[in-house]
């Protein structure tokens, strides 16, 4: 299982992992980056979503509902 490092392990500051984040949150509004969202569950289902989290079954993210 590839372990993917998150946007927090290449900012030095929390005011660059904000000014970065927002850069991303950015490019999906614009449509540059599209997000891979493997499924969704509701809340109530969130013991069988962190199954197959940690399975590895979860081929992108993983969205919770209420």
């Amino acid at each position: 299982l590839p372990i993917c490092p998150s946007l927090a392990a290449h900012t030095a500051t929390a005011a660059e992992y904000q000014e970065r984040a927002q850069d991303v949150l950015q490019a999906v509004a614009a449509g540059i980056i599209t997000p891979r969202i493997w499924r969704r569950y509701a809340l109530a289902d969130v013991g069988t979503a962190h199954a197959d989290l940690e399975q590895g079954r979860s081929q992108g993210a993983i969205i919770l509902t209420p």
